[in-house]
Order: C-alpha cells, then structure tokens, then sequence
C-alpha cells in the first residue's frame, strides 16, 4: 500500500478544483431538477397559503444564487485567472501569510467561494425548521420539536462560522485549521437529518399513540391533515387510501431525509480525514438535496382539486368519515378515525382538527 502523498505533492488544481468540479457537476444536475420541482409545485398547488409560497420562492432564489457563485468562481479561478499569482489584491483582501506573486490563485478560496457554507447551511436549516413544525403537529410533543429545532439553528451558527474562517485562511490546505466549526456544522445538520427521519419514520405505526395527526393536505399547513384517532390494535386507519397515501409521504421524507444525512455525514468525514478536497464532491450540492427534499414532500400531494386517491398520490376525504363499532371477531384489529374538514368559502382542502 503507498503512503499518503504530503500536501505539498498535490498541484493546486488536484488539491481542491477537481473535486469542486464534480461537486458542480451534481449541484446543477440537481438544480435542474429543483426547477422541475419548483415549476409543479407553483402550478399543481395554486391555493396553498400566500407564506409556503413565499417560503419556496425564497429558498429557490437561495439555491440559484448558490449555483451561481459556485459557476462565478470556477470560471475565475480556471479560466479568467489560470496560471496567476496571488495578486496584492488578495494579499491585503485575505490577510495571507504570504506576499504577492508567492503562491498561485488556485490555491486560495475567495469570498465567492466562502458564500457557500452559510447558503448551505441557511437552506438545510430552514427545510428542517420546516419539518420540525411538522414534527410536532404530529406528535404534540414539544421537546421533540425543540431538539431538531436547536440542531437546525447551530447549523446555520456553524455555517456562518466556517464562511468566516474561509475568509480569514482562504488556502484549501489550511482548512483543516477551522476544523472544530465544520464540525459543528455538519454534525449538527446531520443530527437534525436523523432526528427527522428518526421521528418521522415512527409515525408510520400509529398503533401505539394516543390522539395524534396524520399527514394529510391542508391549505393552512400544506402536508398535514388533522385526523383525531381512537387506536386500539396494531392497524392503522383501516382505510387503505389513507394508509397509502401516510406511507407514502412518511417514506419519501424518510428516504430524503436519510439521503441528506449520509451527504452530510461523508462531507465531515472526508473532510477530518482526506488531505485534498474530496469533500468538495458531497458539499456543494448538499443544498440541492435538501430543497428537492422538501419539494418532493410538497409535490408528493394529490393536485387541488383532483378526486380521491387511487394510487397513493394523494387524498381527498369527505367532511366527515368514520368506521362504526367492529363486530366482536375484528374488535382487536379495529381502530376508529374522525376527520373533519373546515368549510370555507375561498379554501378547498382540509383544516387542523384539535
């Protein structure tokens, strides 16, 4: 086995420019998709609440201009700026230890570059601010809500920080320098990843809680129907388009969920142990994961005004439904459900039931 090349081995486009081409490469394939996503969600679901709306127009806008600094400074640092030397420019701009004409741009992130942890973390942390309401319009249970919700917020701390630190140690081979706020970045982000899926994924069995939601449709809060459930066996709704359309969307956020927590987890891992910048390839399009994470919830929902589901892409029930006393040979297998929709005059869908 052949040792480990010192830094010093690596040209200053091996070092950390290979890598964040690759990483592009994902971040704009997974944008295209992200327009895709954003493009069904504005015309399938026209009458969700005036904030989701503005609440994806802003994280679409956070995303584009994340592409759009990641293309900026590869272009300058491969094209407008090949071959060049650090410039008194960025010695005075970066503070370097290093004097003009010592050492070459391709060795240096610049503040172009050092926008990307804080956008990251920015969007990973309003997307699980966005689950953890969901989470606890689910479970009722504070605390819980409260955990992911600390995790999602030393993120974004995290975040901010490590742009910082990019800023004042701008070359690659000096990142692992700032290693303690990476760190906390990304073990954060992936905490609250796995909370999420952790907690999510356990609504799946409804036998075992008492009153609870479901995930249903709602124009108040887009993924989440109020249904009060009286369980009493291991089954769940007894109605099988509820039972498909829960699975469904429980399974999407969990595979989503568990897909930007292993991102997350092998960017801090190739980060504390790899000498170039292979984490490069897992970090820039960690964004991207997250925002089609949450557009995929989104559009997961049957289109407004559709009828009932027959798929599992969706649900519309009538204003109130319930399934009557079992006979004595189901009465261990039964469980009741009432739901109840809120009649408006301007809104279709259905509304929390307390």
């Amino acid at each position: 086995m052949h040792p480990m090349k010192p830094l010093t081995a690596y040209g200053p486009a091996e070092l950390a420019h290979g890598p964040l081409m690759i990483g592009f490469l994902l971040n704009a394939i997974l944008y295209g998709i992200m327009i895709n996503q954003t493009y069904l969600y504005f015309t399938t679901f026209p009458g969700d609440k005036r904030w989701m709306k503005i609440f994806v127009a802003c994280i679409f806008v956070l995303d584009t201009f994340n592409t759009f600094f990641d293309f900026a400074y590869l272009y300058d640092a491969l094209i407008v700026h090949f071959g060049e030397f650090l410039s008194i420019y960025g010695y005075l701009l970066f503070l370097t230890r290093h004097p003009p004409g010592d050492v070459p741009l391709l060795s240096q992130a610049t503040w172009v570059f050092a926008t990307d942890p804080i956008m990251t973390a920015a969007i990973a942390s309003l997307v699980q601010l966005f689950f953890a309401k969901r989470i606890h319009v689910l479970t009722g249970k504070l605390w819980l809500t409260m955990i992911v919700v600390a995790c999602a917020l030393t993120g974004i701390a995290g975040g901010l920080a490590t742009s910082v630190e990019v800023l004042l140690e701008p070359y690659f081979k000096d990142f692992i320098h700032f290693k303690n706020v990476v760190i906390v970045w990304l073990a954060a982000e992936c905490a609250a990843d796995l909370l999420i899926t952790t907690i999510l994924g356990a609504q799946s069995s409804l036998h075992d809680l008492p009153v609870r939601t479901i995930l249903v449709r709602s124009n108040e809060f887009p993924l989440i129907f109020a249904a009060r459930l009286t369980p009493v066996s291991s089954h769940k709704t007894g109605m099988e388009d509820s039972d498909v359309l829960i699975d469904r969307i429980i399974r999407l956020t969990v595979q989503t969920g568990l897909a930007t927590a292993l991102c997350a987890a092998i960017d801090l891992i190739l980060f504390l142990t790899d000498p170039i910048g292979l984490h490069l390839i897992f970090n820039i399009p960690l964004c991207k994961l997250y925002t089609n994470s949450l557009l995929s919830s989104l559009n997961a929902r049957k289109p407004q005004g559709a009828g009932s589901a027959d798929s599992g892409q969706g649900l519309m029930v009538s204003k109130r439904a319930s399934i009557p006393a079992p006979s004595a040979q189901f009465r261990r297998s039964s469980v009741f459900i009432d739901v109840e929709s809120a009649r408006t005059s301007d809104v279709e869908g259905m509304q929390e039931v307390v």
